[in-house]
């Protein structure tokens, strides 16, 4: 799965840097998240995971007047605390159909493939399959940060099983 979650983000770099001029903004959206799963079972216990996510949202292109984004993702669940929750790394690569409305306002539906893995033996043991992404993300700016496109991102990922699945929240720029 690494393998192919790599191919895939270079080949979406390929496909943006061959398209774009280099007088306007590539599109590429960063998101830095903290997301949660729901409680699932695993080797006779209820579970659940809880950690960091990262995002590159590269455009491929537009459909129907919505963007096209080819997202490789990578969740790190467990990596911020000890304890109750199960450790795991989670790639994903999702294809997202985004559309702005008022006020900068975008919202968001894909279809992906996610893969997980146990990290640091708990009882989790890996699972893969296919993904639905829905959300919306909310323009903020700064002082600081007037030059750079910022956002707030609120999603929520529904997976094939449920390991696969969760809420997530944080923040992101436009580059």
């Amino acid at each position: 799965m690494k393998r192919v979650f790599a191919l895939c983000a270079l080949s979406a770099a390929s496909a943006v840097a061959f398209g774009q001029s280099s007088d306007g903004p590539l599109g590429i959206r960063v998101r830095v998240a903290y997301g949660f799963t729901p409680s699932f079972r695993a080797n006779g216990s209820d579970r659940r995971m809880e950690g960091p996510e990262i995002a590159i949202g590269v455009p491929v292109g537009t459909a129907f007047g919505s963007e096209l984004l080819l997202e490789p993702s990578f969740y790190g669940a467990g990596r911020l605390r000890k304890g109750g929750d199960d450790d795991a790394d989670m790639y994903r690569v999702t294809l997202l159909a985004r559309r702005t409305f008022a006020k900068g306002i975008g919202v968001r539906a894909g279809i992906g493939y996610a893969s997980a893995a146990r990290s640091r033996a708990r009882t989790f043991n890996g699972t893969s399959g296919a993904i639905f992404d829905v959300g919306a993300d909310f323009p903020f700016h700064t002082n600081q940060l007037r030059s750079l496109s910022t956002f707030i991102d609120v999603h929520a990922i529904f997976g094939t099983e449920q390991e696969l699945s969760g809420f997530f929240v944080g923040v992101g720029a436009r580059l």
